[in-house]
């Protein structure tokens, strides 16, 4: 029993690293991942909107990616119509989220955390490779750069379950 554990946890490491994100995979060295994406690695488009890349690295390689959206002054209804969109796009490939912004405000209160978090939408996506939040912060209005619109790209975890 004791050998299974640990080959168990090495299947289920490699398992965690076929989530490709513009080709890069969990796991990457910082090195790879600029040779991987080209000179321009830290920029993207996304449903026509232009969004910069911050990739996060830990021991183990690449951990963690987040798309930050270039802020994009906007009525409303427009700016909340480009979250919708990007859900949508999300929805196709990955199926409904698992948890959405009512989900989080419910758990903050279960917990007793003093402030729920700070986003009009939230929604996580999730599937054995990869965990996806994406939300939109501050007022999501659209009329300044305190709003934006943000995806973070993660290996599956549980810690997001307590928020």
């Amino acid at each position: 029993m004791k050998k299974i554990l640990p080959l168990c946890l090495i299947v289920l490491a490699a398992c965690a690293k076929d989530f490709t994100y513009q080709n890069t995979t969990w796991g990457m060295s910082e090195k790879a991942v600029k040779s991987a994406r080209g000179t321009d690695y830290e920029h993207t488009m996304i449903n026509g909107l232009k969004a910069t890349v911050k990739y996060g690295y830990t021991r183990r390689g690449l951990e963690k990616v987040t798309v930050v959206f270039d802020p994009v002054v906007v009525e409303k209804d427009k700016y909340v119509d480009y979250f919708h969109q990007i859900k949508a796009l999300l929805t196709d490939k990955y199926r409904a989220p698992e948890l959405e912004a009512a989900d989080y405000v419910a758990k903050a209160e279960s917990y007793r955390i003093s402030a729920a978090p700070d986003y009009q939408s939230r929604s996580v996506f999730r599937t054995e490779m990869v965990q996806i939040t994406l939300s939109c912060g501050g007022a999501c209005d659209g009329t300044s750069t305190d709003n934006s619109i943000t995806l973070l790209y993660e290996p599956p975890s549980t810690r997001s379950d307590a928020l």
